[in-house]
């Protein structure tokens, strides 16, 4: 791309707005081709004309004489013109296993763009968004933020009161808070950290033990309390769960929200909350003696 007056290269914004960018991960061993060295490329009588040249239709070729001559070869591996000791990888997608590649983490291309861009002197002119109106921020994610504290701590009204005390701050900041790429989340964090300092001044207080009124409460039949005592288990062993993965947990299982929408809400990469929701249904197995999906109960 040309460089402009001011020294720079500008990328169109409709070439990052929409579009994500994701960083995966191998989920078994592979076997390639290598072309990264002069030795390697000897081994196939070439040299770096092959890896570097602007003839592609003749590096095609040559890729697919190597890839014929190859059986075991699952892919090819040859050096980045760009960036010096990194890269670059084709896979042959008919010698590699189903789902040979799964989702690490991933972001919007907008919001990662210019930072990756920096070291090419190039530059994609984001429009800046247009300033929130904090009362329409307010009605339109108070609930939002609420179920997810309340996810967090399995306190309703902690939760609650901590989403509240979080919204006057973002009112007072609102300057600061409404500029941010994500200020949902900014509120949520914040929100978290009051119930972290809530939470360490309840666990310092000696537990109050059960009033006797509590006992000898009548049950309607056999089949409700089967159904009661199943509720009960299933609620503690959420309760009993690292906040982290009961936030997660509650949030997809219990309020619906997709896993995309709790890494945004969170401000965590979607593939750590897939983690966080496999190591949670793990963790209630092993509470439960079972799967807390069987059955349906949710």
């Amino acid at each position: 791309m040309p460089f402009t007056s001011d020294g720079l290269r500008l990328v169109p914004p409709a070439a990052v707005v929409d579009r994500q960018l994701s960083q995966v991960r191998t989920t078994d061993p592979l076997l390639l081709i290598d072309l990264t060295t002069a030795e390697s490329l000897s081994a196939v009588c070439a040299d770096s004309e092959l890896v570097f040249s602007e003839d592609f239709v003749h590096t095609r070729a040559w890729s697919s004489v190597l890839r014929q001559h190859n059986p075991w070869a699952q892919g090819l591996m040859w050096p980045s013109r760009y960036r010096h000791g990194d890269h670059q990888v084709v896979l042959f997608g008919d010698r590699c296993a189903p789902h040979i590649l799964v989702e690490h983490t991933s972001w919007p291309l907008e919001v990662r763009a210019n930072e990756l861009l920096t070291s090419f002197r190039a530059a994609v002119p984001l429009p800046r968004p247009p300033a929130r109106n904090f009362d329409d921020f307010f009605k339109a994610h108070f609930l939002e933020v609420c179920r997810a504290l309340n996810a967090r701590q399995n306190n309703w009204e902690m939760a609650q009161e901590a989403t509240s005390r979080a919204f006057e701050i973002a009112y007072r900041k609102w300057a600061e808070v409404s500029e941010h790429p994500n200020p949902v989340a900014w509120v949520t964090l914040t929100g978290r950290r009051i119930l972290n300092r809530a939470y360490q001044k309840l666990a310092s207080r000696p537990e109050r033990p059960l009033n006797g009124s509590d006992t000898g409460v009548p049950c309607d039949g056999p089949d409700l309390a089967s159904t009661s005592v199943d509720k009960i288990a299933l609620h503690t062993a959420m309760a009993n769960l690292a906040r982290d993965k009961r936030e997660c947990f509650v949030m997809h299982y219990v309020y619906g929200y997709p896993i995309n929408k709790i890494a945004e809400l969170v401000d965590i990469p979607p593939g750590t909350v897939k983690s966080r929701l496999s190591a949670a249904r793990k963790d209630l197995k092993d509470s439960l003696g079972h799967d807390f999906r069987e059955g349906g109960m949710r």
